[in-house]
């Protein structure tokens, strides 16, 4: 699809489906660099979000003289779900969210006619800054510097005795079979 969907964009990007190695298809955006692309920047967006909640960012960037290049997460957004209940966001591992992100900066972003001239910048939020430590550690050498907004490393659940119990809780709950279900208190 070329064009964009979102509101208030004064540039227009290209919206396309990237298909994954493993089937999945992720939901990507792009605005390629120009003659004047000052350099490169990758958004990954949080844990239940997509790329339209930053149109206003999105657009402040590009009016900065920076290509820009997007992706809602596997399990977010309009991407494909891994469960058949939309509303559940599910996955076996983190690992394979940095795998994601390489592809998509492999596939995608290197391909942009200025990649290998201008820095790559990432700039991520809360999942999205997980997922991006995992890259930056498991793919060194690519990206010039990153921008990490309450990057997802922990959670403070009240020390380190309830952390133990929460654990071995979650194990359980895996073993017997409810890792396709919501997490204990939480709504759809």
């Amino acid at each position: 699809m070329t064009g964009t969907d979102f509101p208030n964009m004064n540039q227009k990007g290209q919206i396309k489906y990237l298909t994954m190695k493993d089937g999945i298809k992720i939901r990507t955006a792009c605005w390629p660099s120009k003659d004047s692309s000052k350099g490169i920047i990758v958004m990954v967006q949080g844990h239940r979000e997509f790329m339209e909640k930053y149109t206003e960012f999105f657009s402040d960037i590009l009016d900065r003289d920076f290509a820009l290049y997007a992706l809602d997460n596997r399990g977010q957004g309009l991407s494909d779900r891994l469960l058949p209940d939309r509303l559940k966001s599910h996955a076996e591992t983190f690992d394979v969210f940095s795998s994601d992100l390489d592809e998509f900066i492999t596939r995608m972003v290197m391909t942009d006619p200025r990649a290998r001239e201008l820095p790559i910048y990432l700039m991520a939020h809360s999942m999205g800054g997980h997922i991006c430590l995992r890259y930056l550690h498991d793919f060194p050498g690519i990206i010039s510097k990153a921008v990490l907004m309450a990057p997802m490393i922990g959670f403070n659940l009240g020390g380190r005795m309830i952390l133990a119990v929460l654990k071995g809780v979650i194990r359980f709950a895996n073993h017997i079979g409810l890792a396709d279900s919501l997490a204990f208190g939480q709504k759809v």
